[in-house]
């Protein structure tokens, strides 16, 4: 009955670069009347070398580019503002509804020893009450050692791992 946010990322390529890449998840809410806006940043840094993809020399291809697809599941009804710092591949479907939930979806790439983030501003629906407002951060099943970062009109919610799912109010 309150706001909700969901990060999905979806590795795109052969190799298995997300093993290597770290992960930060940043959410800062504003709450202004009846108005609530929210800016969710990802962050992405691979600190290691790249792994030897020759297969003809029998190189085993695990850190190489990240091709990563961001969706971000949050209230129906909530409206982007925009995406900044990632690719948006069809521009046509970076909003839809999907599973009850509004979806933005972008894509980004990250190379070994490289860095890359994605920023993704919107406002909730009015359905969203402001005066209670509470805030349910679901965590994506397999990943585990993703951060996490919350603030809600500029106080500090939650910082740290983001071992399970999270409710701040």
């Amino acid at each position: 009955d309150g706001d909700y946010l969901h990060v999905n990322n979806a590795n795109f390529a052969g190799a298995k670069s997300d093993l290597y890449v770290q992960k930060t998840i940043t959410s800062k809410t504003t709450v202004s009347g009846s108005n609530i806006q929210r800016e969710v940043v990802v962050d992405f840094k691979n600190p290691h070398a790249g792994s030897d993809c020759n297969l003809e020399r029998a190189g085993l291809c695990l850190n190489a580019k990240l091709r990563n697809l961001i969706r971000i599941y949050v209230p129906q009804g909530s409206k982007l503002v925009s995406i900044k710092g990632a690719i948006i591949k069809d521009p046509e479907h970076k909003q839809y509804d999907e599973l009850g939930k509004t979806v933005f979806e972008a894509y980004t790439e990250v190379l070994p020893l490289g860095k890359a983030h994605a920023t993704f501003s919107y406002t909730l629906p009015s359905s969203i009450s402001a005066t209670n407002y509470k805030l349910l951060v679901q965590k994506q099943p397999g990943e585990e050692t993703e951060k996490l970062n919350i603030t809600v009109n500029g106080a500090e919610k939650y910082t740290g791992l983001f071992d399970k799912d999270k409710q701040v109010q």
